[in-house]
């Protein structure tokens, strides 16, 4: 047993992502994963504060056990590969400390001075979870946990059985009123040269193109998510497009579901490597296509499903060319990052994102809505409450 520390901040990580890739904390960053630029800053603002880098056990011998090696004052926790409340809950009782601050690995620009703040506030009001806004820019957050809190979560959830609540327990616990929670109201703003500057180092990270693996972990999956819901509104007779389709994962799923779908994708190397596997279905073809050019013609097709696209193309001309190829009474499935208004995207090519205001409203000119869902994280989002920090919308043309 360590000796009891107050507070500890814990830095959550991992090598694989929910998906079963890699995780974005562990992408290159001027040689060495995002993470180490995530604990330079946080060391630079927290000094003197004990740091905790919290990872599954199956990360023990990786790169992340370094860290404890590369910083002063940093531990690195291993154990529990599916449960992060777990790891949460195993480092508070190690350190015997009553708070901690959690930060996610990929966010290099959390706010430390904002969360040092939350956490006086939680301290204050002997509250069990301290968060900003959820449609706050998300690469800025930390949030405020009570180990008292943390206890009480895993009871609940062992009650109800909703193990997604594992992965961000906040969630669950501002939904239920034997929990002290309060969301942050004091929002900091930042200047746009501090936000194009946290732009500018996002821009140097090495994204691979995203993709699902054997590994993945579907209580935190939210690409395959996506998808899942998207495949709730289409039909068996239906012909689909899957714009900016990617490595192709969703237009697997959809395949199996509807009459025949093509993914079309810009990046022309990954749409050749797909379409080239021998055991590709018949009703699936791989086409190389930019969104805002399709080359298809008009009412080629019953749905379009296109997830994270309108963020990094031109709107107007990209929902021009989705309405163009549907047909009459066609099903329009997008998602998108929601992002409170005033704030420059971190994302390294959406300037500013959008509002669920904005989006709708985008969308709206040309399209009826139907149905949307805002999600909090993984597969957490509520019917009745649509802010969050992604979204889809459902969408139809005029019949």
């Amino acid at each position: 047993m360590n000796s009891s520390v107050e507070h500890l901040i814990v830095v959550q990580a991992s090598t694989v992502s929910w998906r079963g890739d890699v995780d974005p904390c562990y992408y290159n960053l001027d040689g060495k994963p995002v993470i180490h630029e995530t604990l330079k800053r946080i060391r630079q603002q927290c000094p003197e504060t004990k740091i905790v880098v919290v990872a599954p056990q199956y990360d023990e011998n990786s790169e992340l056990a370094q860290c404890r090696d590369d910083f002063e004052n940093i531990d690195t926790f291993f154990g529990f590969d599916e449960s992060p409340l777990e790891r949460l809950i195993a480092v508070c009782e190690k350190y015997d400390s009553q708070y901690i601050i959690r930060v996610d690995g990929l966010h290099f620009c959390a706010d430390m001075a904002v969360a040092r703040e939350m956490l006086e506030f939680a301290r204050t009001g002997k509250l069990d979870c301290v968060k900003l806004p959820d449609d706050f820019p998300v690469h800025y957050t930390a949030d405020i946990y009570s180990r008292r809190g943390l206890l009480r979560a895993r009871e609940t959830i062992k009650l109800s059985g909703e193990r997604k609540f594992e992965i961000h327990p906040k969630y669950l616990m501002f939904r239920d009123r034997g929990f002290g929670t309060e969301e942050y109201d004091d929002l900091p703003e930042y200047s746009v040269e501090y936000m194009r500057k946290n732009r500018a180092t996002f821009q140097k990270i090495r994204f691979p193109r995203h993709k699902v693996t054997s590994q993945s972990i579907p209580l935190g999956d939210l690409a395959s998510f996506h998808y899942e819901i998207a495949c709730r509104h289409l039909t068996r007779t239906m012909s689909v497009l899957d714009a900016a389709c990617g490595t192709g994962y969703g237009s697997f799923m959809m395949a199996d579901l509807v009459a025949n779908v093509v993914g079309a994708d810009l990046a022309e190397d990954v749409v050749r490597a797909i379409g080239s596997d021998a055991a590709l279905p018949e009703n699936i073809r791989f086409v190389t296509e930019n969104v805002e050019r399709l080359s298809f013609r008009d009412q080629s097709f019953d749905a379009v499903v296109s997830m994270e696209t309108i963020d990094y193309v031109d709107e107007g001309v990209y929902l021009n060319e989705v309405r163009r190829v549907l047909k009459p009474g066609g099903v329009f499935v997008l998602s998108t990052q929601q992002n409170r208004a005033g704030y420059l995207s971190v994302n390294s090519v959406s300037e500013s994102g959008y509002t669920l205001e904005s989006i709708v409203r985008a969308v709206g000119e040309s399209f009826e809505i139907c149905k949307v869902y805002s999600f909090k994280a993984g597969r957490i989002h509520f019917e009745d409450d649509l802010v969050g920090r992604n979204l889809i919308l459902v969408a139809k043309t005029e019949g």
